[in-house]
């Protein structure tokens, strides 16, 4: 190879490095609103819950919120 060739697939890598640092950034700096929890030990089948960290008209004056989903078991299978 040709020395400007390496010095672009460099130059290259380097900027490929630097996007995904801000993008992985930016995805752990997003903020949460609140958890979508599934119930899946009802034999009738999975129920969703919402709860939520922000007041209901907080909720729902926004247009898109970012939620967590957990999955458990709250009723014993004994």
């Amino acid at each position: 190879m040709e020395g400007g060739t390496i010095i672009a697939l460099v130059i290259g890598i380097m900027i490929g490095c630097i996007i995904m640092s801000i993008v992985q950034f930016r995805e752990r700096n997003r903020q949460y609103v609140g958890d979508i929890r599934i119930d899946t030990s009802d034999p009738d089948g999975p129920y969703p819950f919402l709860e939520s960290f922000i007041s209901m008209d907080a909720l729902m004056k926004r247009k898109f919120v970012i939620m967590r989903i957990v999955c458990e078991n709250y009723i014993s299978q004994d």
